[in-house]
């Protein structure tokens, strides 16, 4: 499995550091993170999952995880 693009728990990605690493899949990232956020109703949160996964969107609704997170592999 691909090691996580974002790996350092001291060093919460910004979303502009996700858009660059994504390159040309910015426009399915914001399509999932969009129809996540408004069909669903959840909404996305950054949440580190350790050294070898590193930070993921996690989404959550009334509280509780919406049974999906998104991570960016290198």
């Amino acid at each position: 499995m691909s090691k996580g693009a974002f790996v350092e728990r001291l060093e919460k990605p910004l979303l502009a550091d996700i858009l660059r690493i994504l390159s040309s899949a910015q426009a399915q990232w914001k399509a999932v993170v969009g129809f996540t956020e408004t069909e669903c109703k959840a909404k996305g949160e950054l949440k580190f999952y350790g050294k070898n996964y590193g930070w993921a969107l996690r989404f959550k609704k009334s509280g509780q995880v919406a049974g999906c997170s998104i991570s960016v592999a290198q």
